[in-house]
């Protein structure tokens, strides 16, 4: 595949949270026109995929499934778009949505807003909802931060913009549903984002004040949170990240840098720089030769590209 040249992509609207697809595809929610828009990131063509009832939120993909998952402002409900036909249907729960996470088996995992957080277990293809459990935290949460192992089927809840930010690891069973809570710790301060690899053997609890006060990333053991493997040393405010498929890579941003690091070592592999931007996600593309950056410079949301070392 020849690449064209490495042109971002300005968005139309305030996108806040993507999703990869693939052939550089991504889904955006576009809260500003309360759509899902469809953005090639490659070539910048956009188009409308789906009309919302809402606002969106945070936005998911079941690529085995086809269907993606949104939550939508203060509306108690999980939107699920399929993919291929652009078809909406809303799952209701008990309280508006805040965060998810996407399971095993076509399983979505929904946290509620406030305190104390309360988690919809989803069967997002069936749309129905299988369960509820509230998780609790020792602390109030704004929004929540969620990661899954798929490997060994545990759900982590952390809480976000309040220091020291707690994360919980429950371990998800069926027949009844349950989540049995297994191990916490406070790594440090207004938590953003759980980043589990798909290998399950690592964990990155990406906080703005860094999980050491000098805004290292620490590298937990997922079956074993208070056991780190080393840091990635990001720098000031670490925000977003995300581990490659093969889970050799990690690629995560401050506010205005996105680095690529080895997973393993620790090592640097690629750094760039968007100047006087804000960047809000980076999330790498589902054959893992890409890596998407959503940022801000100014009032409009832009979508750029690297491939991958």
């Amino acid at each position: 595949m020849t690449l064209p040249p490495n042109v971002p992509v300005t968005l139309s609207g305030s996108v806040s949270d993507f999703a990869p697809l693939c052939n550089g595809w991504v889904a955006g929610g576009n809260r500003g026109i309360s759509q899902v828009q469809l953005i090639n990131v490659l070539s910048g063509s956009m188009t409308t995929l789906a009309a919302l009832s809402a606002a969106p939120g945070a936005v998911r993909y079941d690529s085995a499934y086809g269907y993606l998952y949104l939550t939508l402002d203060n509306m108690s409900v999980l939107a699920r778009v399929d993919v291929a036909s652009g078809a909406v249907s809303e799952i209701s729960l008990s309280y508006p949505a805040s965060m998810l996470a996407i399971g095993n088996g076509g399983t979505v995992f929904v946290s509620s807003t406030g305190y104390p957080v309360t988690l919809s277990v989803v069967n997002g293809p069936g749309g129905v909802v299988t369960g509820m459990v509230n998780v609790g935290t020792t602390q109030p949460t704004q929004g929540g931060a969620m990661g899954y192992d798929r490997v060994r089927d545990d759900l982590f809840v952390g809480v976000t913009s309040v220091a020291p930010s707690n994360m919980v690891r429950f371990h998800y069973s069926t027949g009844p549903v349950t989540l049995i809570p297994q191990e916490g710790i406070a790594p440090s301060g207004f938590g953003d984002e759980i980043a589990v690899s798909p290998d399950g053997g690592h964990l990155a609890f990406i906080c703005s004040a860094g999980n050491d006060g000098f805004y290292n990333v620490w590298d937990h053991n997922p079956s074993s949170l208070s056991v780190t493997f080393g840091q990635w040393a990001v720098g000031a405010f670490p925000r977003s990240g995300d581990f490659s498929p093969d889970s050799s890579r990690f690629a995560v941003s401050d506010r205005t840098t996105l680095r690529v690091f080895s997973a393993s070592t620790h090592g640097s592999l690629l750094t760039a720089a968007f100047p006087s931007s804000s960047i809000r996600k980076v999330r790498y593309s589902l054959g893992g030769r890409f890596v998407y950056t959503l940022y801000q410079p100014a009032t409009s949301g832009i979508l750029s590209w690297r491939v991958s070392p």
